[in-house]
């Protein structure tokens, strides 16, 4: 038998479902005794929604590539997702980033992602 709202959970992120292949981030111990950090194999596409926090009111930011804009998004996946915190995927001119995790309940999992994108670029 299904639990109730892990059904509630897959409807709720089929109304507005996004795919992505997330990238892991893997760290490596240098030659020199350091830490480096790198892009792992990409994990196996994942179906999950995107929820866009009304609280983010962070302005545009001049960065080394020019002017960017950030917006923090909730990301709600079945509750046997396989992601971590660094985790990231592109979409066009976008970089979407894992930054944290909030309380899923045991029925889903959800995660905080910051979207970076430029500042001319439309948000969604």
């Amino acid at each position: 038998m299904t639990d109730p709202q892990v059904t509630m959970t897959a409807a709720f992120i089929a109304t507005d479902p996004t795919t992505a292949a997330l990238v892991p981030v893997v760290e490596t111990r240098t030659a020199t005794g350091g830490v480096a950090y790198t892009d792992g194999a990409p994990r196996v596409p994942q179906t999950f929604k995107l929820s866009v926090l009304n609280f983010d009111q962070r302005p545009e930011v001049t960065g080394a590539g020019g002017v960017v804009r950030k917006v923090d998004y909730h990301l709600i996946g079945m509750p046997d997702m396989a992601i971590a915190v660094g985790d990231h995927w592109t979409d066009g001119d976008r970089r979407y980033e894992v930054v944290g995790f909030t309380d899923g309940h045991g029925y889903e999992t959800k995660a905080f992602v910051t979207v970076t994108t430029p500042a001319a670029g439309k948000l969604g």
